[in-house]
Protein backbone atom coordinates (compact mmCIF):
# COMPACT_ATOMS: atom_id res chain seq x y z
CA UNK A 1 0.00 0.00 0.00
CA UNK A 2 0.71 3.27 -0.88
CA UNK A 3 0.58 7.10 0.90
CA UNK A 4 -0.62 9.75 -0.63
CA UNK A 5 -1.05 13.23 -0.02
CA UNK A 6 -4.34 14.71 0.57
CA UNK A 7 -3.82 18.32 -0.78
CA UNK A 8 -7.48 19.12 -1.73
CA UNK A 9 -10.31 18.02 -1.08
CA UNK A 10 -10.57 16.46 -5.18
CA UNK A 11 -7.88 13.72 -4.71
CA UNK A 12 -9.86 12.79 -1.48
CA UNK A 13 -13.23 12.54 -3.38
CA UNK A 14 -10.98 10.63 -6.05
CA UNK A 15 -9.52 8.18 -3.47
CA UNK A 16 -12.65 7.80 -1.64
CA UNK A 17 -14.64 6.79 -5.31
CA UNK A 18 -12.20 4.18 -5.86
CA UNK A 19 -13.62 1.95 -2.83
CA UNK A 20 -15.33 -1.15 -4.29
CA UNK A 21 -16.14 -4.33 -2.56
CA UNK A 22 -16.04 -7.79 -4.29
CA UNK A 23 -19.97 -8.17 -3.80
CA UNK A 24 -20.25 -4.99 -5.83
CA UNK A 25 -20.45 -1.63 -3.73
CA UNK A 26 -19.50 1.50 -5.44
CA UNK A 27 -19.21 4.72 -3.99
CA UNK A 28 -20.52 7.92 -4.74
CA UNK A 29 -19.02 11.06 -3.70
CA UNK A 30 -20.22 14.44 -3.70
CA UNK A 31 -18.39 17.84 -2.21
CA UNK A 32 -20.84 19.97 -0.75
CA UNK A 33 -19.08 23.31 -0.89
CA UNK A 34 -21.28 25.03 1.89
CA UNK A 35 -20.27 26.80 4.94
CA UNK A 36 -22.06 25.77 7.87
CA UNK A 37 -22.08 27.85 11.14
CA UNK A 38 -20.40 26.26 14.35
CA UNK A 39 -22.43 25.95 17.68
CA UNK A 40 -25.46 25.73 16.29
CA UNK A 41 -28.03 23.82 18.86
CA UNK A 42 -30.60 21.87 17.64
CA UNK A 43 -34.04 21.61 20.31
CA UNK A 44 -34.53 18.05 21.43
CA UNK A 45 -37.79 18.51 20.84
CA UNK A 46 -36.96 18.57 16.94
CA UNK A 47 -34.90 15.13 17.42
CA UNK A 48 -36.50 11.88 16.84
CA UNK A 49 -33.93 9.33 18.63
CA UNK A 50 -36.40 6.52 17.75
CA UNK A 51 -34.23 6.89 14.20
CA UNK A 52 -30.91 7.67 15.56
CA UNK A 53 -28.56 3.82 15.99
CA UNK A 54 -25.31 3.84 17.89
CA UNK A 55 -22.59 1.88 16.61
CA UNK A 56 -22.22 -1.25 19.18
CA UNK A 57 -18.17 -1.00 19.12
CA UNK A 58 -17.71 2.65 19.24
CA UNK A 59 -21.17 4.74 20.30
CA UNK A 60 -19.61 7.98 20.87
CA UNK A 61 -17.63 8.24 17.42
CA UNK A 62 -20.10 6.42 15.19
CA UNK A 63 -24.24 6.46 14.37
CA UNK A 64 -26.60 6.04 11.77
CA UNK A 65 -30.04 8.16 11.01
CA UNK A 66 -32.50 6.08 9.67
CA UNK A 67 -34.74 8.17 7.65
Amino acid sequence: MQGIVLSDCNIVKEHIEKTTTETGLKVIVRIVNKNYPVGVKTDKNYIDFKKIRLHPVSPKLSYSIAA
